[in-house]
């Protein structure tokens, strides 16, 4: 019989196998037997820990980007202004997709990934509260169009992320085409908004 103890060391090992895996090759390659062979587990532990590849991955995929899911909370700290809250999650968001080693390969594979998995995207997206994201575009534009501040947030996003996934691989930093990662934002902020 398998005691507490040893069943969640089988999770951690399963979970932890996983998010090396999608820090190694990306999400759209990872496959469950190899999962598998990392946690020294068969399939069946995997299936009954997880009951899917696509929940274990949604689980992996929450804990590599736990500091996201705190500069998410933060968007509701209404003691910082507005623009600031949104300075500190993007830069949060792209540090976090930047301990890639490949990270516009990873960004891509992550979007497919959660494109062809509807499910487990509304509850990243539930649980990561990305309402959050839309809410404090419409507290600094004053608009409540939600079509409109859906459009806003995945045009924030992208234009964040891609200035540094870019830097990421030029060689040195006499290469890199953009600034660091905080007058990036500054920039966008600004030019963005309007304000």
């Amino acid at each position: 019989m398998i005691t507490p103890n040893e069943d969640q060391c089988t999770y951690d090992r399963i979970l932890n196998a996983a998010v090396y895996l999608i820090k190694e090759k990306g999400v759209s390659l990872v496959k469950i037997r190899e999962i598998a062979q990392i946690a020294n587990v068969n399939v069946a532990s995997i299936n009954y820990h997880f009951h899917s590849k696509e929940r274990l991955i949604y689980f992996a995929l929450n804990k590599l980007f736990p500091s996201l899911k705190d500069a998410l909370r933060g968007l509701e700290d209404g003691s910082i202004p507005a623009k600031e809250r949104l300075k500190k999650f993007l830069t949060a968001h792209i540090e976090s997709m930047l301990q890639f080693p490949q990270p516009l390969k990873h960004f891509f594979t992550i979007i497919s990934y959660l494109h062809d998995n509807q499910k487990e995207s509304i509850q990243l997206h539930q649980e990561w509260q990305l309402s959050k994201l839309e809410r404090i575009i419409s507290e600094i534009t004053g608009c409540s169009d939600q079509t409109k501040l859906k459009v806003l947030k995945s045009q924030l996003f992208y234009a964040a992320i891609m200035p540094s996934l870019i830097n990421s691989y030029q060689r040195s930093s006499q290469e890199k085409e953009f600034p660091d990662i905080q007058t990036q934002i500054e920039i966008l902020i600004e030019q963005f908004f309007g304000l």
